[in-house]
């Protein structure tokens, strides 16, 4: 029997042979040389190869199978693996989805950066944030230098600075975002420069910066900012509503006309809302008016009371010492002080003042130790309505700001 595809010959008793009556592919001769049964075109040519590669009958034998050599010996590629699922669904690569860990094979060298995070380490549940030696570098620049700073479980964290100072830069490296050049972060019991979707599954962000889409509504928005969180760390609905209405949000407008404090008030809600332990706000209260930032300061303590912990980074004093627990100040991307709000304010000393016959009130920041003399020399002086109240955030953060600008000058006008 004879075939375009193959000829057998058989005689009782021999055994099946196979022969290639042409070969099933293009020969030098180009179109005369090609069998009739093959259709004009590239995907005649197609259709005709694959079937001469099939026996044309029963009688047919096939092809010796390809024994592959041991090095290939490695499981299956996602690519194989899709085109195998059309043959036999139960031999289908498993179903992963972007965010699931793949699990650790030694047959995987790139296993060690995906496998599953060890969890949160039980030994240091006293702080969700700790960074050490942090640096991050932009060519010659120095962004940040060295920074240390740990954010305590169940406290505000105030992250002071100017503009420029590095703040921003560092929270961005906390969060993943940034590589740093030298230092540790931990996040949650995470290292957020391996594995930042673990690092970040507990944590909401709010920037100084909003962006959010233009076409859509404010309710639309914060639905889609509720489904990109982790299924399992979404926020309550109900929840949602109520700061909708506490930040007085029209969630029927679109994005596009929102103003910049609006857009901000997304994302507090978004971030207020969210079922998370660490709230990282980098200028949160940016474009919000007095009344909004009161608001904001009450939903914060709310959050704290339940157990989060809060990374609040901005420049209005007033704001972080109502709020904040710990302070971290940094000058040009340099730790200059951190600790806890009282310890700092009481050791700067005392603000004594009071007004003098001639109508003038010195207002002075005095060392504890030299509280008694100075009140001493008002009275003497025939001062009345003197007040003697302890340093606030204001003195500490101009103790280093102000002072070092005196002293720069200073040191300028010397030389």
């Amino acid at each position: 029997m004879t075939s375009s595809s193959c000829s057998t010959t058989r005689t009782r008793g021999a055994s099946r042979s196979t022969t290639w009556a042409s070969p099933p592919w293009p020969t030098r001769g180009g179109p005369r040389n090609r069998p009739a049964s093959w259709s004009t075109g590239v995907s005649g040519w197609w259709r005709a190869t694959a079937k001469s590669l099939r026996p044309s009958s029963p009688r047919c034998a096939s092809s010796p199978p390809t024994v592959r050599p041991a090095r290939w010996s490695s499981p299956p590629t996602r690519r194989a693996a899709n085109a195998a699922s059309w043959k036999s669904p139960s031999s289908a690569w498993p179903p992963t989805s972007r965010s699931t860990p793949v699990a650790e094979s030694p047959s995987r060298p790139d296993a060690a950066r995906t496998a599953p995070t060890a969890p949160a380490a039980p030994g240091r549940p006293d702080a969700a944030i700790i960074v050490r030696g942090l640096t991050k570098r932009f060519g010659s620049f120095t962004a940040v230098d060295e920074l240390d700073l740990t954010v305590r479980t169940g406290t505000v964290h105030g992250f002071l600075g100017p503009n420029g100072a590095g703040k921003s830069t560092a929270i961005r490296a906390i969060l993943g975002m940034l590589r740093p050049n030298a230092g540790s972060i931990d996040v949650l019991g995470h290292d957020p420069t391996r594995d930042p979707a673990a690092a970040t599954r507990r944590v909401a962000y709010v920037p100084g910066d909003v962006a959010l889409w233009p076409q859509l509504t404010g309710g639309q928005a914060l639905a889609t900012l509720a489904r990109l969180r982790d299924p399992g760390h979404g926020d309550d609905p109900a929840r949602r509503g109520e700061l909708i209405e506490r930040f007085r949000l029209d969630t029927s407008k679109k994005v596009r006309e929102y103003s910049k404090g609006n857009r901000q008030k997304v994302m507090l809600v978004a971030a207020l809302a969210a079922d998370v332990d660490v709230l990282v706000l980098d200028e949160p209260t940016s474009g919000l008016d007095p009344l909004m930032e009161r608001e904001f300061a009450a939903c914060v303590r709310e959050r704290v009371d339940g157990g989060a912990s809060v990374l609040l980074s901005s420049h209005i004093l007033s704001e972080v010492q109502d709020l904040a627990d710990d302070i971290t100040i940094i000058r040009d991307g340099r730790l200059v002080e951190s600790g806890r709000l009282r310890d700092l304010t009481h050791l700067r000393g005392s603000r004594v003042a009071g007004t003098l016959p001639d109508g003038t009130r010195p207002d002075d920041l005095v060392p504890r130790d030299d509280v008694p003399a100075r009140l001493r020399q008002l009275l003497d002086a025939g001062a009345t309505d003197i007040s003697c109240t302890d340093a606030d955030l204001e003195d500490v953060f101009l103790d280093h700001y102000a002072g070092a600008e005196t002293r720069s000058r200073t040191g300028a006008s010397d030389r």
